[in-house]
């Protein structure tokens, strides 16, 4: 059997000995044969479990043809279930699993069939972070171990004990991870300004991580100092609180954190996220800067803004401003407060009702963007300070610039010596009436129960789809100050306000520049409006006309400066028991007349049982009198009695167009001079000029 073998294995040596003596033979002409590739799986690599391998293959078709690519895991760490991303590109990534080595071998083929293959090595190193992967429900500290990264979060995790993060330390988060701070829980990160804290994403891009939420933790140890907060808002922290670097959750209790010299940054969301329901505070906020984030920067309720300081920078976000919220339409400020400007004039957009029942100051710079039909009230226990300056106004204004955006701001029982409005823009308001009593109005003084008192001085108010400011009819309310004011561009008069209020008027102020109507309205719902205290009214220097649209009784001493101008609307008049003081000039007259030009188009002027020798009409026009006969007779003017007669001193003056008489005179009222008759001038009356 053995030699049968070793003859069979002769005749296979010498076949093939034929074939290669064969294979030399024939024409002169050479095969090229089958071309071949080239490959090249890269360079051996060392890196760090959890880091993904970019491969870098090549290969090529020595005949310039196509060419296919395949990598395998030929050799890898016992338990790894590691795969490469695409196997049949050039250059995969790949994921290990474990720390260990791996062989990667790329084959290269061409479209002939032939094919080659390399290896590459990769060795994987375990990594020198600390994962974290489970809550934290006992005290824990991080600490700077050294490296790039130093933790690595993997999932939401539940902070339920103290968490306290040292200088330097850099906390990385896995896709859609993050930390929930819980009632049980803190989180004091305060850095330096040489060794900063960061939580970032493990990859960073702006939404890789859900970002740090706080619910119900009302603990002043909460802390970000000398921090970086960058690339989360994967998804949203909760439902009120959307997607955030930051958010500020509620169960039961508002969270408190301080916030100094942190950056938040490149969310894709919000900087910082406050739930609509709670009042979440800043124990403390300086020198912060919220960059880059692609929705608004901040999202904070009413509370909140006095927590918030003058140089933190906001920038460069999808909205650059901060906004106040509020678990319903309306929130009541119940806490005394400062709200500061925000550094390069980043506005409050105020998408609350806000109801001022503490002392509130605005700080001069401030700007209120208020939302549509948002209004703030100052309540009987609030006061409002806004002190502006000439170079840094303080500003009401609605979020889309349009007349009638916002409500207004008005003040209802506010008898505070502290209300104060001094270098303040309103403009945009008038969505709404401000009360069932106020008329549409950029501010306004209402009334429930006690009158406000409120200082206006250096006011600009514009653009309101109703009034510049208006005050309810039934308020006494002082005007503490009012001067150098301005009304322009109202859908209606500049001002409309009751005889009350007239006292407190300016001349400087500019009452009609462009509004709807050129006047100041004064109004009052009842049979009369009084006048019971000693009082002057002025003239505009604009030339504004007062509207009367109520029946003034004056009780007290009335003077009326020169070069006053009333006209009254239908069946209103002006009675006087006290005295009036009516002096003008030869070129300054005080004029008294209806609206409508045309005779009985109101009542006239009535003295009463009012013989003050201070009762005076020189150079004044009374005119289109005489719509009722105030219990005398039809007449532009009625001296008139009731237990005993009236005096009045009238000179250089006329009595034109009544309904009835230029002057009626009961039998023991006295006008002097005795010629007055001659030294005044009466035309177009209707029954004459004079009735005695």
């Amino acid at each position: 059997m053995k030699h049968v073998k070793f003859l069979m294995l002769l005749m296979n040596l010498a076949l093939i000995i034929g074939l290669v003596a064969f294979s030399g033979c024939g024409d002169d002409d050479e095969d090229p044969g089958t071309p071949g590739v080239t490959v090249n799986a890269g360079t051996d690599q060392t890196v760090t479990l959890g880091e993904i391998v970019a491969l870098e293959g090549s290969g090529t078709d020595e005949a310039g043809g196509a060419v296919v690519f395949l990598w395998e895991i030929t050799a890898r760490p016992a338990g790894s279930t590691a795969v490469i991303g695409n196997p049949l590109v050039e250059d995969p990534n790949f994921t290990p699993d474990l720390a260990g080595s791996y062989t990667l071998q790329l084959t290269v083929t061409n479209s002939a069939g032939a094919s080659d293959s390399d290896e590459v090595v990769i060795t994987v190193e375990a990594p020198n972070f600390i994962v974290i992967d489970q809550d934290i429900t006992t005290a824990t500290t991080f600490s700077d171990i050294g490296a790039g990264r130093d933790y690595l979060v993997q999932g939401f995790i539940d902070i339920d004990a103290a968490l306290v993060v040292e200088p330097g330390v850099t906390i990385h988060f896995d896709s859609d991870a993050g930390f929930r701070v819980s009632s049980t829980g803190s989180l004091r990160a305060v850095g330096t300004a040489a060794d900063s804290i960061i939580f970032t994403g493990a990859t960073e891009t702006e939404g890789f991580w859900r970002g740090i939420m706080f619910v119900d933790s009302d603990n002043n140890i909460n802390e970000f100092t000398y921090c970086r907060i960058s690339y989360a808002g994967s998804t949203d922290l909760s439902s009120e609180l959307g997607k955030a670097n930051v958010g500020f959750g509620y169960f039961l209790n508002p969270s408190r954190v301080k916030f100094n010299n942190t950056l938040l940054r490149n969310a894709d969301g919000k900087g910082i996220s406050m739930d609509h329901r709670t009042n979440g505070r800043f124990p403390e906020f300086s020198n912060n800067r919220i960059a880059d984030n692609n929705e608004i920067a901040m999202v904070i309720n009413v509370p909140t803004a006095g927590d918030m300081d003058g140089n933190s920078v906001i920038t460069n976000n999808g909205v650059d401003a901060v906004e106040i919220l509020s678990k319903n339409s309306t929130k009541a400020l119940e806490d005394n407060a400062t709200w500061p400007a925000l550094a390069n004039d980043i506005p409050y957009q105020v998408e609350a009702n806000i109801l001022v029942r503490a002392d509130l100051e605005l700080s001069a710079g401030v700007i209120l963007e208020f939302g549509s039909d948002r209004f703030m009230r100052v309540d009987d226990d609030g006061s409002l300070l806004a002190e502006g300056t000439m170079t840094d106004r303080i500003l009401f204004t609605g979020k889309t610039k349009v007349p009638g955006f916002w409500r207004g701001l008005y003040f209802e029982d506010s008898n505070n010596v502290i209300n104060e409005l001094t270098y303040v823009t309103f403009e945009y308001g008038g969505s709404s009436d401000l009360t069932n009593e106020l008329q549409k109005a950029n501010f306004a003084i209402g009334y429930f129960l006690n009158p406000s008192k409120v200082k206006i001085t250096n006011v600009i108010s514009r653009e309101s789809d109703g009034y510049g400011f208006a005050v309810d009819f039934r308020s006494n309310g002082e005007l503490t100050e009012f001067s150098t004011n301005q009304f322009s561009n109202n859908a209606e008069a500049g001002m409309r306000i009751n005889p009350f209020q007239l006292q407190y008027l300016d001349e400087a102020t500019l009452y009609t520049d462009n509004n709807g109507t050129g006047y100041i309205e004064v109004y009052h719902s009842s049979s009369s409006a009084p006048i019971d205290d000693n009082v002057t009214w002025v003239a505009p220097a604009d030339g504004s006309i007062y509207l009367m649209d109520c029946e003034v009784h004056v009780n007290g001493d009335l003077t009326i400066n020169a070069g006053a101008n009333f006209e009254f609307e239908a069946n209103r008049g002006f009675r006087i028991n006290g005295s009036l003081s009516a002096v003008g000039t030869n070129t300054e007259r005080i004029v008294f007349t209806g609206k409508t030009k045309s005779a009985g188009a109101w009542k006239g002027m009535r003295f009463v049982e009012s013989n003050s020798v201070n009762n005076r009409l020189h150079f004044v026009d009374i005119s289109y009198g005489g719509s009722d006969d105030f219990n005398l007779a039809r007449a532009n003017l009625n001296v008139d009695r009731f237990l005993n007669g009236s005096l009045v001193d009238i000179q250089n003056s006329s009595f034109t167009n009544s309904a009835g008489y230029g002057i009626a005179i009961s039998f023991d009222s006295t006008i002097t001079p005795a010629n007055f008759a001659t030294t005044n001038t009466f035309s177009g009356n209707a029954t004459g000029s004079i009735l005695d």
